[in-house]
């Protein structure tokens, strides 16, 4: 399945039991482009997960 998130971030969900979140950037996404895209998806897994420390 893919979507594209509030903060406009493109995903898609993989494994067996939809587990694994690929991101999906641009081949030309400047570095910038690539940390404010991280800076989103941290944001979104917070938003989720609250801000209990996650497993490495």
């Amino acid at each position: 399945m893919r979507r594209r998130t509030p903060g406009r971030l493109l995903l898609e969900t993989a494994g067996p039991q939809g587990e694994v979140a690929k991101l999906l950037p641009p081949l030309t996404a400047a570095d910038g482009q690539l940390a404010q895209g991280f800076g989103v998806l941290g944001e979104a897994v917070a938003s989720v997960v609250g801000h209990r420390a996650l497993a490495a």
